[in-house]
């Protein structure tokens, strides 16, 4: 999720200001306006009625009604929690982790291959056995480099399919009109209140 500098183009005060004080305050408004759509707007969109405002991305509902995004609420927990904002005088942003879902079906068989591998070659049943040992046909590595590169190349593909993933990553960066606005409006309310403060040093030189 990206929000950029030229939102805030038309604000008169700016003018008041030497360069460097005004990437100083529009530095800090990005980062309020970030903090304001993580905290008021984004979670939103983990909820039906939010959902229907962004109809785009979240058209169809899941068949007990629940809403998009939304199984056990681990994705929504992680994503809510306390994000890292980078900003700089042009955008700031939040990267913000799809990660893995702790009880997906491939993870919850990753970790029984991971449990069998882990026991000693002759108490390890046939099927794990095979398997390791079919990996390293044509190639110069030892059991238990197989061993690993199976363990994480499984754990690797436990998480959420490429359907969801691109459902996670629209859900977070879709805002609309009115996201818009409110933001806006958050920017120019911090410029306001907080431009002589933060740019006292910095006022330009009438010569």
């Amino acid at each position: 999720m990206n929000l950029y500098a030229d939102i805030l183009v038309n604000n008169n005060l700016m003018e008041l200001l030497s360069a460097r004080g005004r990437n100083r305050v529009v530095k800090n408004a990005l980062i309020q306006g970030m903090k304001y759509y993580h905290e008021k707007i984004l979670p939103v969109k983990f909820t039906l009625q939010g959902q229907s405002m962004y109809a785009d991305v979240f058209r169809n509902k899941k068949k007990n009604n629940a809403p998009l995004l939304v199984e056990t609420g681990e994705f929504r927990d992680r994503t809510l929690y306390h994000p890292e904002i980078r900003a700089t005088a042009n955008k700031a942003s939040i990267k913000y982790l799809l990660g893995t879902p702790s009880n997906s079906e491939a993870r919850a068989k990753a970790g029984s291959f991971y449990a069998e591998s882990q026991k000693p070659i002759r108490a390890m049943d046939s099927k794990t056995r095979n398997i390791i040992f079919h990996s390293m046909k044509g190639k110069s590595i030892t059991f238990e480099e197989a061993r690993k590169k199976l363990v994480a190349n499984r754990f690797k593909r436990s998480g959420y399919n490429n359907k969801t993933k691109d459902l996670m990553k629209k859900g977070i960066a879709v805002i609309n009109q009115n996201d818009r606005q409110i933001i806006y409006r958050v920017l120019q309310n911090f410029v306001t209140d907080n431009w002589k403060v933060m740019g006292k040093a910095n006022y330009k030189v009438n010569k």
